[in-house]
């Protein structure tokens, strides 16, 4: 991940950009919050990552669905890597309303499987995987190999967890080949 060791002395001037696009481009605030995800996530910066996305949508109006939907799931994320699970129920559920309001598929698989994370880690195994396979089916009809090896890993767990270990196995194989592919 050499992209973080050239991100790391870039943090003050992310956070400065960060809170300029607040105040003179809300709309690249936005968008520089959502693409930062990944480096607060892998630099371990969860808790700063979630403060500004909260900071982002509770000060900027975004208006356009799709980049409300993007942030609504990066909170979510970093809701259940805090074990926030009652907030990432809240946010997940917004973006998967708004997702479903203007059928946009991408947000409804991601916001399956954001709630099937938690459902699972709430040993709510048949939903969780009710809630994996709806984001299958989803990423068969877009046809994206990405959100299916996505969906059939996450479905693995539960099923493992139901105690269906080959079907298990088969479906990690599976979202592994398509991974590789």
């Amino acid at each position: 991940l050499e992209w973080i060791n050239l991100m790391n002395p870039e943090l003050d001037n992310l956070r400065m950009s960060i809170q300029w696009g607040i105040e003179n481009n809300p709309e690249a605030a936005v968008r520089l919050v959502i693409n930062a995800y990944d480096f607060f996530v892998y630099k371990g910066n969860v808790r700063e990552g979630f403060e500004t996305s909260m900071k982002i949508l509770n000060v900027i109006p975004v208006t356009d669905n799709k980049l409300k939907i993007q942030l609504l799931n990066n909170i979510s994320q970093l809701c259940y890597i805090m074990g926030e699970f009652v907030q990432l129920e809240k946010f997940t559920g917004e973006a998967l309303e708004l997702s479903r309001g203007i059928n946009y598929k991408e947000g409804i698989i991601k916001c399956l499987n954001t709630l099937s994370l938690k459902e699972y880690a709430e040993l709510k195994y048949d939903y969780a995987a009710k809630l994996n396979e709806e984001a299958l089916s989803l990423s068969i009809e877009l046809n994206s190999d990405k959100y299916k090896a996505e969906s059939l890993y996450n479905l693995s767990f539960p099923v493992d967890a139901r105690g269906e270990y080959d079907r298990s196995i088969s479906l990690k194989e599976d979202a592994l080949k398509l991974t590789r592919e």
